[in-house]
């Protein structure tokens, strides 16, 4: 089993102008910051390397020096026009906010080249969010880890969002034979999931709504999720394996100290539509199911933060949230 992801919430961002540059800048910002929402420094084990294209037309991360094997860089775009690759069903449209994934990934050279990096292994775009996101009013808050960056996009309203979440993804708890097979040779399984043009609904862990993180659909603009088949430039669309029973509560992932534990994400191959009972591939790594809880809350214990909670509703504890384990 790969040692846990740990994360720091960088400080919220809102767009410069109510443009796709505009929201691009604000990701930069957010993702680029030096210290986290509290102006805590970053610890060197999350001090990615951030660049960007032009003012702004992407951005473009390399995780710290660590035990990853696969030369990976995420990447995140969007402009008023271009001809990217895109990964299969989306389409590009102008002024989207798109992710993507390379591996054994060589020098940048711009956003919409049928291969952004000199060589290595591109996933293509898919969209990230609807261009509704492109507003002065419009929030970004993101997550680093060790080895992925989650991407919340938040309007006015606090409880209209898309999720992203891009990098070493998976633990594929693979070791011996199975690596190489199961798992890149490292243990990891890297990709990301996206959720789409729409908004991630309230009510997502008990069932596979539309636009559901964690899940892949296979319509344009819809929920993706993949990661790399181990050594290949293939992928695997691949989703939440179970789901947890009927509506949650707080309680249920608490323990009866009141310590916060949640309950692991595993994942499983697509194998039709919202259907996710094909080979087990992981767990998904750093996040677990939280129960009902307001984005942004924080879990103390003797006055250290010791999870964020991301959750798809910022004014109530009325959304199914995720516990993400706190850096700092």
């Amino acid at each position: 089993m790969l040692a846990s992801l740990t994360y720091y919430r960088m400080p919220d961002q809102g767009p410069t102008a109510s443009t796709i540059s505009g929201l691009m800048d604000a990701l930069w910002a957010a993702l680029s910051s030096a210290t986290d929402y509290n102006g805590t420094a970053l610890a060197a084990t999350h001090a990615w390397t951030w660049a960007r294209e032009g003012t702004t037309k992407s951005v473009y991360g390399v995780p710290p020096t660590g035990t990853m094997t696969r030369g990976m860089k995420i990447l995140i775009a969007g402009d008023t026009a271009g001809a990217p690759t895109m990964a299969s069903p989306d389409a590009f449209v102008a002024s989207c906010p798109m992710a993507g994934i390379a591996l054994a990934a060589g020098a940048y050279t711009a956003w919409a080249s049928a291969t952004p990096f000199t060589s290595g292994i591109w996933s293509g775009y898919w969209k990230m969010a609807g261009t509704t996101y492109n507003l002065t009013s419009a929030k970004v808050r993101c997550f680093i880890s060790q080895e992925d960056v989650i991407i919340a996009l938040i309007t006015t309203t606090g409880n209209v969002q898309a999720w992203a979440k891009i990098g070493a993804i998976i633990d594929a708890n693979a070791s011996g034979g199975r690596l190489g097979t199961d798992a890149e040779t490292d243990g990891r399984l890297y990709g990301m999931f996206t959720t789409g043009a729409g908004s991630v609904p309230a009510a997502w862990q008990n069932g596979i709504p539309a636009n559901g993180p964690v899940q892949h659909y296979t319509s344009d603009g819809s929920e993706h999720m993949m990661v790399f088949a181990p050594g290949t430039s293939a992928f695997w669309t691949c989703g939440r394996g179970y789901v947890t029973h009927n509506t949650q509560t707080a309680a249920r992932f608490t323990f009866s100290s009141g310590a916060y534990g949640g309950h692991p994400i595993v994942i499983c191959k697509a194998t039709s539509g919202r259907t996710f009972d094909g080979s087990l591939i992981g767990n998904l790594r750093g996040v677990q199911y939280g129960g009902k809880r307001m984005s942004g809350t924080v879990a103390p214990a003797a006055g250290t933060t010791t999870a964020h909670f991301l959750s798809p509703d910022t004014t109530s504890a009325a959304a199914d949230g995720i516990i993400l384990t706190a850096a700092a």
